[in-house]
């Protein structure tokens, strides 16, 4: 169990070993997600503009979508884009590595800061956080930035070795 990335889109190169590191991490700080299995896809900008009209009426890119197939009518081992396509999965994340590059540049961080930041965003969507008001969001951006830095503590540890 934990979390499976794929890439489907070739505008942004994705550094599969290094963003996988980043998610394992994060996914190790979030509990209650322990036994379940997350997938992480990467796609282009058309689609998720695509996506992001049907699902929330938004006629323009978003950086992440976040889908959870639990208490779903979908049946996530028929939509799993995992290698695995008979285990269950709690949820999807779909990220477009376009949008995200342009919001790191325009945030003046890393590519791999924002992929982490949308990565812990989807994580804590899926698990039940929301952001729809100002004093949801921002509890959800507190409990963000507690994994985000936790995750940079990780990553810091690990390059000292």
């Amino acid at each position: 169990m934990g979390i499976e990335i794929v890439n489907h889109q070739n505008e942004v190169r994705i550094y599969l070993r290094k963003i996988q590191n980043i998610a394992d991490i994060l996914f190790s700080h979030l509990s209650t997600l322990e036994g379940k299995m997350i997938d992480v896809a990467f796609i282009d900008e058309s689609t998720i503009k695509i996506l992001n009209e049907k699902f929330r009426g938004e006629k323009e890119p978003t950086d992440v979508l976040s889908f959870s197939y639990i208490n779903s009518h979908i049946d996530s081992t028929k939509t799993n884009t995992s290698e695995n396509q008979q285990q269950p999965i709690f949820g999807e994340l779909l990220i477009c590595p376009k949008v995200a590059f342009n919001q790191a540049k325009e945030l003046k961080h890393s590519f791999e800061k924002e992929i982490a930041i949308l990565i812990s965003h989807g994580l804590l969507h899926l698990l039940g956080y929301d952001d729809s008001s100002e004093e949801k969001a921002k509890i959800m951006e507190k409990k963000q930035l507690e994994l985000v830095e936790k995750l940079c503590s990780e990553i810091n540890s690990q390059e000292e070795d």
